[in-house]
């Protein structure tokens, strides 16, 4: 078979977050204590739009978090038009459609970090995020009791709704005039609180203004509000120094500082402000301000006895502010102002165990710099009134436990509250909290026991009907899953023993029925199951060895049976990062053949859907840049149509294909004009000749999800709108030539829904599953529309 390489990006791969110097977001190159990215990247489900090229890949093993997933029943077709009501039924609820997940592995496929931790009024609060539904969810924990306790803050917009999911704040502080956390990496957000314990997000985006190339590094309250700083670029691409002050955290003023170049360290005590940063031949330099950023005056933070020249954090407490210097036997040196401007030694921390300082925080209880030591392990070292006197935690851990040292803030009595993020796995990463005392005790803080602190990762992807039954295929905790519907509610009947074989992450795809039994096919690997009656399940080595022996790796995986046989069709990535598609076929599930050669066009071919008819299979996807469709009457031999793109488009490609007889539906994108549409295909004979059917976008970047045949027509799902706020639209048709939109598809709640698969059910109905994904967790979408 030959060998194509793709000229798109190469498919996606599971992956995890990369880490932040105190345990969070990645930092600008440059920035204070950035770190190079030594991990594999976030998993995030990507909008299934199609770039200029047309590479759309093969959804890989998104890793998707549903709690509750949704069930819901919908209408048959009957050869009607949905009417905009959906139907003269009216909707009722059904019993929850919650798929479980393997007990005692909640935390895995959960992707959670912690990266900054503030103190302020009594309130401990931290920001941070976690990936469990494919998407990204800002977080906010706070504790009233010193770090005894947590809860999670909720979110919302300043109407009362749910905000969009994607922005993180990676910075945090709280003072006199409230709370503010802002995003300064990736997708832009502002958030403020009266008192930490909930959070309104008042834009989507970040401090404003900004001109291009401004990194914001540090953020503080102050007196009269609120202070940031960081990097600008100046005239001739050099570095400039920025300051934006903020009464509220709302509406800002940016500035810059002549002769500075950066701003590493911020922070503020009474009536006084300081920042640290570096000239522009890299000398650091400390600034006072009396007016809350107006105007700043040059501060001589001593560079004895034996320091170096930078300072490794700036922090305040109720009496005075500190600076920090790496020291010159490893050691750190502090020094003590009162208001900011006169300084003066004050003691050296580390001094017989060695401390590499990396955090320096401050509260009204007192500081906290945390480091390593000779040793390697991460303490904390604690201080209360002008920092004379420092005394050190027990351990907070080796490095081989954080994604980066992690940072402290004091709490009452004596305790330290540290904050940061574990190192991430191919499989997971956590939020880390501890409590610790100067006595030597270390208490670790169970993110579990926090009340939606975890939300497990769920996902169901395909789904199938037969002699009665319905199963449903996806992820639970990262394993591959499969559930049953057992009396009107879903079974887990796939074991851990059964799924736990694969290292990594895994999910099945694809799962369909014929007379051999029941099919279950995915990724990596791949992995395929299969059962004689839906309930109990077996792995099975052969196929997977057969899909594995071709060469590259198979990265999306779908499969249809029908009176010729089972047919798996795959996306596979061959050495290179090239993409070909393949395809196998069986007749009993026993014994498999590679099929005839699907690559028969010069350039790229990707196979993302494939459909079982009476008398042939069909599948779908893509053949350099134009949608394309495969056919044939023995699943073996494959012949290959690139169909033309509608006047105007650039690239198309299709996603989902369903057959009802002889008649297809094939669904996917065009790109015109730099905008993504609808691309919609009929075929009455087979799939033999197609035509173009017209199909309205409710809105931007219209994807579909899901596409089924029944014996009254077919539905279509698709997912629209911005990243964190897509909404669902559901069509049916009774024949593939007009679409009418049925209220299946207006979810209730806000955030992001999706219906990810559809099959035909008894009685002329359509099972629909899905979710929807709010800043506090899934929405269960259970819902029943009666007969038109």
């Amino acid at each position: 078979m030959r060998r194509l390489v793709a000229r798109g990006r190469q498919a996606d791969e599971v992956g995890v977050p990369v880490r932040d110097h105190a345990a969070g977001s990645p930092l600008p190159a440059g920035s204070p204590g950035a770190q190079p990215a030594t991990g594999p990247r976030p998993v995030t489900r990507r909008r299934r739009t199609v770039p200029r090229a047309a590479k759309v890949a093969v959804p890989a093993l998104a890793v998707v978090a549903a709690a509750g997933l949704a069930l819901a029943v919908l209408p048959g077709h009957g050869g009607q038009a949905a009417s905009p009501a959906g139907g003269t039924g009216v909707a009722r609820t059904l019993s929850s459609g919650t798929f479980g997940i393997y007990p005692g592995q909640q935390s895995r496929g959960v992707f959670g970090t912690i990266s900054r931790i503030a103190s302020y009024g009594g309130t401990t609060v931290t920001t941070g995020s976690q990936i469990s539904d494919g998407v990204v969810r800002q977080q906010f924990l706070y504790s009233t009791d010193g770090g005894a306790s947590w809860h999670r803050a909720p979110v919302r917009l300043a109407d009362g709704g749910q905000p969009p999911l994607g922005a993180v704040a990676t910075r945090v502080a709280g003072g006199p005039q409230g709370w503010v956390a802002i995003s300064t990496a990736g997708t832009p957000g502002i958030w403020t609180s009266t008192d930490g314990r909930s959070w309104t997000q008042v834009g989507t985006h970040g401090i404003v203004p900004q001109q291009p190339g401004d990194q914001v590094w540090v953020l503080t309250a102050t007196a009269n509000g609120f202070l940031a700083a960081g990097q600008a670029k100046a005239a001739g691409g050099a570095a400039q120094a920025v300051i934006w002050t903020s009464p509220d955290g709302v509406t800002w003023q940016r500035s810059t500082l002549a002769g500075a170049a950066s701003i590493s360290w911020a922070a503020a005590a009474g009536g006084s402000t300081v920042i640290s940063g570096q000239l522009g031949d890299g000398a650091w330099r400390t600034w006072a301000s009396r007016d809350g950023g107006s105007t700043w005056t040059p501060v001589t933070v001593p560079a004895g006895p034996g320091a170096g020249p930078g300072i490794s954090g700036v922090a305040a407490d109720g009496s005075g502010l500190i600076a920090v210097r790496p020291g010159p036997a490893d050691d750190a040196l502090v020094y003590f102002s009162p208001n900011g401007l006169n300084w003066q030694y004050a003691a050296t921390i580390g001094a017989a165990g060695g401390l590499r300082p990396a955090a320096v925080r401050g509260s009204a209880d007192g500081f906290v710099v945390t480091g390593s030591n000779a040793a390697g392990d991460y303490l904390a070292y604690a201080s209360t009134g002008a920092g004379t006197s420092w005394r050190p935690t027990g351990s907070l851990g080796g490095p081989a436990s954080y994604a980066s040292a992690p940072s402290a803030i004091a709490g009452p009595d004596g305790t330290v509250i540290a904050a940061g993020s574990s190192a991430a796995s191919h499989v997971s990463q956590q939020g880390i909290l501890l409590r610790a005392s100067t006595s030597g005790t270390v208490q670790p803080v169970s993110l579990a026991d926090i009340p939606g602190a975890v939300l497990p990762e769920v996902s169901v992807r395909s789904l199938a009907v037969a002699g009665g039954q319905q199963v449903a295929v996806g992820s639970a905790d990262g394993y591959p899953a499969i559930w049953q519907q057992t009396s009107g509610r879903w079974r887990l009947v796939s074991t851990l023993a059964e799924v736990s074989a694969e290292p990594g992450l895994g999910a099945l795809t694809s799962v369909t029925h014929e007379s051999a039994g029941w099919l279950a096919v995915g990724v990596p690997g791949p992995v395929a199951f299969t059962s004689a009656n839906g309930r109990s399940w077996q792995p099975d080595p052969a196929i997977a060895r057969d899909l594995s022996s071709v060469a590259g790796n198979v990265v999306g995986v779908a499969a249809a049976a029908g009176p010729l046989g089972y047919v798996i069709v795959g996306k596979v990535v061959a050495p290179g990062g090239g993409c070909v598609a393949d395809v196998w076929t069986s007749k009993d599930l026993t014994s498999w053949i590679h099929a005839g050669d699907v690559n028969d066009d010069d350039g790229s071919s990707q196979v993302l859907a494939v459909a079982a008819g009476p008398q042939r299979f069909v599948s779908a996807g893509s053949s350099e840049d134009k949608p394309a469709v495969w056919t044939t009457a023995d699943g073996v031999s494959w012949k290959t149509t690139s169909l033309p793109l509608p006047a105007g488009a650039t690239s198309g490609v299709l996603q989902q294909v369903a057959m009802q007889g002889s008649r297809v539906v094939a669904l996917g994108q065009q790109v015109t004009g730099g905008v993504t549409t609808p691309l919609a295909e009929l075929s009455v004979n087979g799939g033999a000749s197609w035509t173009p059917v017209p199909f309205g976008a409710p809105g931007a970047d219209t994807s579909f999800t899901a596409l089924t045949a029944d014996s009254a027509g077919f539905t279509a799902a698709a997912q629209y709108g911005a990243a964190g706020k897509q909404g669902v639209t559901v069509w049916t048709s009774p024949d593939g030539t007009t679409w009418a939109t049925s209220a299946a598809g207006r979810l209730p709640g806000s955030g992001t829904s999706e219906i990810t698969t559809l099959a035909g059910a008894a009685g002329g109905t359509v099972t629909a599953v899905g979710s929807a994904a709010s800043q506090d967790s899934p929405q269960p979408l259970v819902r029943t529309f009666a007969d038109r």
